[in-house]
């Protein structure tokens, strides 16, 4: 139990500087692009581009974030209603579900990928728009990994209250 712990405590803040990185990068872009434009009447090139990828980083590694704090949607009716132990069990099915659509997700990442392939869109002059899409398999591997821990919180939780009863 305690490792998991540790490792939660790794991946959040790991989690959080990402975050903390991706929005001080769009703010500080934002704020440049806003002055070369007053200023000189020009533009960073692919600036908006960049700050629409920085959104869905942000969005990707915020759910990760809500994900391993357990901070994603709840049912508040049903937590006040049910048992400790019978919340550990509905947390488990839960976090099997999310698993399994995340896993969906994950596939379907590598298919939209492959897709996009075929179309070789760029974003600069040298990088293609593929490039940077690839962070949505690190993205939702974390968002992933995060229901997995959860998930092994869960059953860790159950068996050691039924070790503490038999015993």
């Amino acid at each position: 139990m305690k490792s998991i712990e540790k490792l939660k405590h790794y991946l959040l803040r790991i989690e959080s500087w990402l975050i903390l990185a991706f929005l001080g990068g769009m703010i500080g872009l934002g704020i440049l692009q806003i002055l070369i434009r007053k200023l000189f009447n020009e533009s960073i090139p692919y600036a908006d581009q960049i700050m629409n990828m920085l959104v869905l980083y942000i969005a990707l590694v915020g759910a990760a974030l809500a994900t391993l704090r357990t901070k994603h949607i709840t049912f508040e009716i049903v937590s006040k209603l049910a048992s400790k132990k019978l919340l550990n069990y509905l947390d488990i099915i839960v976090n099997c579900f999310c698993i399994f659509i995340i896993f969906i997700l994950y596939e379907s990442v590598f298919e939209y990928i492959e897709f996009q392939k075929e179309s070789l869109e760029m974003f600069f002059p040298d990088i293609q728009t593929l490039t940077l899409e690839k962070f949505l398999v690190p993205g939702m591997a974390m968002i992933g990994l995060g229901f997995v821990f959860n998930l092994l919180e869960s059953l860790m939780a159950i068996f050691t209250k039924q070790a503490d009863e038999v015993a």
